[in-house]
């Protein structure tokens, strides 16, 4: 197809396969005959960065861009063209009924991380995507063919399975007091994760002797081979047979991997099948390799347990023999005497027994005639055997085909004695206490041999002789089986209603009455309103939406209401109020009535749809059809004004050529001087386009010119998830002008990926960039160093923690046997204090391998924390005789976080604390709550940090140099401890006078994070917030900015995105910036401060900014990173005081 199109216009190797691709050959015919909608949804598509298809017409034929051919893998380019039927035969048959409705009903999809299991590398493979499915609309209103939106999410969810078996392990790793019990727990925890670990064998050793299989599943462990650690391609070197496990297809792969190393008690190897529908890659041996490792740790450790309760159970064992001994011997004496007072006691019961006797004889009677003539199941269970003794009418009539009297219950009836009810009589009689129970079920066997549920209120009360001895049970029953079976039912219905709504993925509620009071509502639904969940059940709709007066909405209802008939409807305009004020919506909505029995409405079930991307998207696409026409008609318009510049322009070019000659030389000698250059050097246009690479490039690629790659970019070059950090970075970059800087991996000619350093600056002349230049530096190496350094970070702390816990296991039987020699007694406590600190150590590097890998689980619950305070303090008050730990605080709070995790902050600060402040005699931890924020502080009176060190407290091992050499530590702590802040959504910042002390300051939000809210604004000359305050002040014609409370990047951006507005709509170019009331570190916004922030306000017009610095040193800090110096049309000055930055601002 040689015919240009302006629909298909675009550069790059997906245009031009689009443009080569004989369309005459498929059911979509040649270009020049698709039909509008079709070529300006292509338009959009092929110029979209966002994975999109189209599948058009009834067989559904298929165009895509350049993100979305990745996910055919082998299938593109061939799948350009054909019908979906065709391409996804695989899946297709579950797919045709959603495409169907689209094309044929308008219907719209989303599917978010939907399994769809593709043939598309050779093999069925496991795939989650998240994808939309809406119809594409022609101006009649017709569809043509579906829009197809979709991201692969199979990475996230395969690996976030993965991490669950991986938590499941550590969270268990301490459970197990045997071997055996050990290996339960990891089979149980195996079990769960078949997708990834089909089938399993687990070989173990100790102390050199003989392998042996401790446990497997999956296969026959006796016929698998033995193997060397690593990955098998090919599973029948070590078992023999096919397997079909999880998936109908049978196992390729097959991995092996040790479960410990060093000296571990228990050595051996973990061998796994790899699942039939994922090939094994780095992640997937990484994971099982983690598995082996935690196995071997949960062995272990039961391990290490069984030898030291082995120990200490033979050594109690010998303490119970002896007590057992004196106990048995005293008994004796007691029996004795109490046989001979028996016998006295005896001889007085027999008489009055037979007076007794005489009296009870005329009672029963009376009690005989009672229970025959009660409207209530009455019987009496004689004696051991329970024998029906007495049985009324109404009892009777329970089992009307039964023979009661005389014989015992479980003989007349066989099928309780098993049941619950059996145990209760058994229980009753022998224990002598009363039972009522309510609708206990007892399932009887009725005339035709068949057992039937019956639901009984029962009474069971013991009959005692005269001696108090039950020798017998009065049985009082009601049958309410009819009227449990209809509450379960009304229950049934009832729950399963309420289930519906609940875990729909749409907005569906049940409203309730004529005021339509809100019985159940959905999470989508409150979110859709903007509204917390807790605020609408139980609330009327009005009092909820008070915006729905004047919408068609409540007549709708009542209509439904008071006629019983459905409405539904599939478009509707939707006001809806919010944080951001009034939002225009579109929704599809169905009102569907609920009935009483007897046929009146009491309620209505209404569902929802939000359809407002869609709709805009087809209106989109309606404007671009409006726009095409426009362009053709000016096109026309314009062609004749091209004939008359045509002869100016044959001047013009005469004289081009003689310049182009000219500039051409000066380009060769250009690129002659970037290619000698040892690394890879490029330029790109001022739009961010590359238009050249040097030689360096194409040979690192494999390209035979550099034309390829600057056609298709880097794209093509860097790895997939760096790709959307990197492009961020450039796109800023190319809006302020300011230098290119980032890492990201490329893809060499040899198909591996290599780290390099990326940094590009703009060529500047008479005010405007005319290039871009830039360099890719190859930092591989030492990217591969830092990964080799974290990786051997964390298999050296799992290596160190088992032989630890073996250390200490035998350490603490070591100790109970030299107790009575007080000389050793102080080597063993200092020998003791040694391994507690080896053993945070460890724990400290486990978690900074966590956090590196993005694996630090955090268990949130709700407690006390003035009582986690206290608690943390008294515990390290016991460990300190120089220092008094003083606890200052009134926060009487329940909060939600990671109860341990808070503490490892609360130790690690204390203990620093104590640490740095070796001439002091006292540490004071306080806490307050302020603004729905906890504010928490360790304050010590000790050496003090230097100002130029507060920044880097919080890296990796970082060390003030001067006390490095005094005290020890790796300077992991505040790093760990900075981390497990962040994640609850707060923040740390240090307050610190050199030789006076230190305090260090943390912010945990109540509510998960900091909340900043709008008061009040005109939207022209000022705003109040919870946070800032901005008024335009004319007679000095400023923006007076005042900052308050504590900040964070949301609210940062936001006052400043809201001042950046007010100082357009006044022309102002002065700003009188007051931080002093500021607390607490915002520095994670200064970075955008300074790239986005101040350089959109210099080209607003700002000309003077006068900045009151806070008293926090960290704020201070952040406030010199968010002002470039480079402006040189901004003048800059920082104060301690409002009164002398205002002179300073206003003077002229």
């Amino acid at each position: 197809m040689n015919k240009e199109y302006a629909f298909l216009a675009g550069s790059g190797e997906h245009h031009d396969l689009i443009k080569q691709t004989d369309w005459s050959a498929t059911s979509l015919g040649k270009p020049e005959s698709w039909s509008e909608s079709l070529r300006s949804a292509v338009s959009i598509v092929l110029n979209s960065g966002f994975p999109i298809a189209i599948y058009w017409g009834a067989d559904f034929s298929l165009i895509y861009n350049e993100p979305w051919s990745t996910i055919p893998g082998q299938k593109h380019p061939w799948a350009l063209g054909k019908p979906g039927a065709q391409v996804w035969t695989e899946i297709w048959a579950g797919l045709k009924d959603e495409f169907e409705s689209v094309l044929h009903e308008g219907a719209s999809y989303r599917r978010p991380d939907a399994p769809l299991y593709m043939h598309r590398y050779g093999y069925t493979e496991e795939c989650y995507f998240d994808y939309t499915l809406s119809p594409i609309k022609a101006a009649d209103g017709s569809v043509g063919g579906v829009f197809n939106a979709v991201m692969e999410t199979s990475f996230r969810v395969i690996n976030d399975r993965r991490n669950q078996l991986l938590v499941a392990l550590m969270n268990r790793k301490n459970e197990a007091r045997r071997l055996t019990e050990a290996l339960q727990v990891i089979k149980d925890i195996l079990q769960t994760g078949q997708a990834d670990i089909p089938c399993f064998a687990i070989y173990g050793t100790r102390n050199n002797d003989h392998t042996t299989i401790l446990a497997a599943a999956g296969w026959d462990a006796n016929r698998l081979a033995l193997v060397s650690d690593g990955h098998l391609q090919d599973i029948h070197f070590i078992y023999p047979d096919d397997i079909s496990l999880f998936w109908p297809e049978a196992l390729v792969e097959a991995y092996a991997a040790p479960i410990a190393h060093g000296d571990a008690e228990m050595q051996g190897q973990f061998v796994c099948g790899i699942s039939a529908r994922k090939r094994l890659d780095k992640d997937y041996s990484l994971f099982i390799e983690s598995t082996a490792f935690h196995i071997g740790t949960i062995l272990n450790n039961a391990l290490a347990y069984e030898l030291s309760q082995e120990f200490q159970n033979q050594q109690t064992l010998n303490e119970e023999l002896a007590a057992a001994n004196e106990e048995l011997a005293a008994t004796n004496e007691e029996l004795n005497s109490t046989q001979e007072n028996l016998y006295q006691l005896n001889a007085a019961l027999e008489e009055r027994v037979h007076k007794r006797t005489a009296e009870l004889s005329l009672e029963r009677d009376k009690l005989h005639r009672f229970f025959m003539k009660a409207p209530a199941g009455i019987c009496i269970l004689s004696g051991p055997q329970l024998i029906f003794e007495l049985v009324n009418g109404p009892y009777q009539e329970f089992l009307p085909e039964r023979e009661l009297l005389g014989r015992p219950i479980f003989e007349a009836l066989p099928e309780i004695e098993h049941q619950p009810i059996g145990d209760i009589i058994r229980k009753v009689y022998n224990n002598g206490e009363a039972y009522h129970g309510n609708e206990l079920l007892v399932p009887l066997t009725d005339p035709d041999g068949k057992l039937a549920d019956r639901y009984f209120n029962f009474t069971y009360q013991p009959r005692t002789d005269a001696s108090g001895v039950t020798d017998g049970i009065m049985v009082f029953a009601y049958d309410v089986t009819e009227l449990v079976r209809a509450r379960k039912h009304s229950e049934k219905v009832e729950s399963d209603l309420r289930d519906l709504v609940m875990n729909s993925h749409y907005p569906l509620m049940i409203l309730r009455g004529p005021e339509y009071i809100v019985e159940i509502a959905n999470r989508p639904l409150a979110d859709f309103w903007y509204k917390d969940l807790e605020n609408i059940t139980g609330q009327k709709l009005m009092d909820i939406l008070p915006e729905l007066i004047d919408q068609p909405f409540p007549e709708l209802l009542a209509h439904v209401y008071q006629t019983g008939e459905a409405y539904g409807q599939e478009e509707e305009i939707f006001y809806v109020e919010s944080d951001a004020g009034k939002l225009t919506k579109y929704i599809s909505f169905y009102y569907d009535p609920i009935k009483d029995p007897d046929g009146r409405v009491n309620g209505i079930i209404v569902t929802a749809a939000d359809i407002t991307e869609m709709v805009k998207s087809r209106q989109l696409l309606q404007e671009s059809y409006s726009e095409q026409q426009s362009l053709t008609e000016e096109v026309a318009a314009t062609n004749e004004e091209l004939v008359t510049t045509n002869e100016e322009l044959s001047e013009t070019q005469r004289l081009l050529e003689q310049t182009i000659t000219g500039l051409k030389q000066s380009e060769e000698r250009f690129r002659f001087l970037l290619n000698a250059v040892p690394q890879q050097v490029w330029t790109a246009k001022p739009d961010g386009a590359l238009d050249y690479v040097n030689d360096v490039v194409c040979e690192d690629f494999g390209e035979d010119s550099n034309e390829t790659i600057v056609g298709n970019g880097w794209r093509n070059y860097v790895h997939p998830d760096d790709l959307p950090g990197a492009l961020e970075r450039w796109t800023r970059s190319l809006h302020n002008g300011r230098e290119y800087l980032t890492e990201f991996r490329l893809r060499f000619a040899d198909g591996n990926y290599y780290w390099h350093l990326s940094r590009a600056l703009p060529l500047i002349e008479e005010d405007r960039i005319v290039l871009w230049v830039g360099t890719n530096t190859n930092i591989h190496q030492q990217k591969t160093n830092e990964f080799k350094k974290d990786e051997f970070i964390s298999i050296a702390s799992h290596e160190l923690k088992t032989p630890l816990t073996t250390i200490k296991a035998f350490f603490q039987l070591t100790q109970r046997e030299i107790n009575q020699q007080p000389r050793i007694q102080p080597l063993i406590g200092k020998a003791q204090r040694q391994l507690d600190r080896l053993g945070r150590l460890i724990e400290d590097l486990l978690d900074v391998s966590r956090i590196n890998a993005g694996k630090m689980v955090y268990h949130k619950e709700q407690f006390d924390f003035k009582l986690m305070l206290r608690e943390v303090v008294e515990s390290i008050q016991h460990t300190t005789n120089t220092h008094q730990i003083i606890l200052d605080t009134d926060c009487q709070v329940i909060y939600s976080g990671d109860q341990h995790r808070i503490e490892q902050v609360m130790v690690n600060l204390i203990g620093n604390a104590i640490k740095y402040s070796p001439d002091a005699d006292q540490v004071i931890v306080r806490c307050a709550q302020e603004n729905k924020n906890l504010i928490v502080s360790v304050e010590d009176f000790g050496i003090g940090i230097p100002e130029e060190h507060l920044k880097g407290l919080f890296d990796r091992f970082y060390r003030v140099d001067n006390s490095s050499a005094r005290f020890q530590g790796l300077g992991l702590g505040l790093f760990i401890a900075s981390e497990i802040v962040k994640r609850h959504g707060g923040s740390f910042w240090i307050e610190s006078t050199l030789d006076k002390g230190s305090t260090f300051f943390f912010l945990l939000p109540l509510n998960g994070q900091q909340e900043f809210s709008d008061i009040s604004t005109d939207l022209q000359s000022y705003y109040e917030g919870s946070f800032i305050t901005i008024h335009y002040q004319p007679d000095g014609q400023y923006m007076d900015v005042d900052w308050k409370g504590y900040q964070n990047y949301d609210s940062v951006v936001k006052g400043c995105e809201t001042l950046l507005d007010l100082m357009k709509k006044n022309q102002c170019s002065l700003v009188l910036n007051d931080n002093t009331s500021v607390k607490g570190n915002w520095s994670e916004a200064s970075d955008w401060g300074a790239e986005v922030w101040f350089p959109a306000m210099a080209k607003a017009g700002l000309k003077k900014f006068a900045w009151i610095y806070s008293p926090s040193t960290f704020s201070r800090i952040a406030a010199g990173k968010s002002l470039p110096s480079e402006y040189d049309t901004v003048q800059v000055a920082f104060f301690d005081d409002k009164e002398t930055a205002a002179k300073w601002l206003l003077k002229r």
